[in-house]
């Protein structure tokens, strides 16, 4: 190969790949259509989850009277919500499994419960967030009164240090109360609404186990016999705190 057909080559090799790199940079995705194809009907969102028992609601450690949900369903639930707009209201969706009223109760309050709790922690951040805020702005009224003294009694030579405390205080507040706090709000926003959202039962919605799911089921079933045992002792001690509510 001569030189000249080299260079024909690379140069032939790096359009291919410019080309490329142009189609990508083209590539769109429809977010709010993917969005009200997928999870919105009737100006609600669905989050539709698939459960064959108890336990796969439930985390199994739960002790009598305090239900926690799964952490594998907490995370899809959470994960799903993520990419619903705020102005929806959620309704998740239990398929797979018929539950009695019991069961209904207790699979609700564990859910109302574990995402209210997610609510709490953002109510407390936010209030965290503004005593910091508080803190910042009286610390960099202090620094600016003690500005003033220096330059007005005292030697001006601790003016520069004086005023950089002023800066640094005031710049933390700007912060922590402006850009800190904004972000804390949106994220109780969005804790707000997995807090409001409805639970509702659905035992025919299945979804379809393929031969690869079917396989790794098969590779857990010693684990999947143990959560069944044991299905029915939790589901006595939650249910009997229901009762007693």
């Amino acid at each position: 190969m001569t030189r000249r057909e080299k260079l024909k080559k690379i140069l032939h090799r790096r359009k291919k790949e410019q080309q490329t790199i142009n189609k990508f940079k083209r590539k769109r995705f429809s977010y709010n259509k993917f969005v009200k194809d997928f999870y919105v009907e009737n100006n609600n969102a669905y989050i539709s989850v698939n459960v064959k028992g108890l336990y796969d609601i439930i985390s199994k450690f739960s002790i009598n009277g305090y239900g926690w949900l799964d952490d594998d369903l907490a995370y899809f639930i959470e994960t799903n919500a993520y990419y619903i707009p705020v102005q929806y209201n959620i309704i998740l969706e239990i398929c797979g499994h018929k539950f009695n009223n019991q069961e209904q109760q207790i699979i609700t309050k564990t859910v109302k419960d574990y995402f209210g709790l997610k609510l709490g922690d953002k109510e407390l951040d936010l209030k965290s967030n503004f005593k910091k805020s508080m803190i910042l702005l009286l610390s960099s009224f202090i620094a600016l009164g003690t500005l003033v003294i220096l330059d007005n009694y005292l030697n001006s030579t601790l003016l520069e240090p004086a005023l950089i405390v002023f800066w640094v205080f005031m710049w933390d507040f700007i912060e922590v109360f402006f850009f800190d706090r904004s972000e804390l709000k949106t994220k109780k926003l969005w804790a707000a609404q997995l807090a409001s959202l409805k639970v509702i039962f659905n035992e025919e919605g299945n979804y379809e186990i393929t031969n690869t799911e079917k396989t790794d089921i098969i590779n857990d079933k010693q684990v999947q016999i143990y959560r069944d045992s044991g299905e029915n002792n939790i589901f006595k001690e939650l249910s009997g705190k229901i009762n007693r509510d």
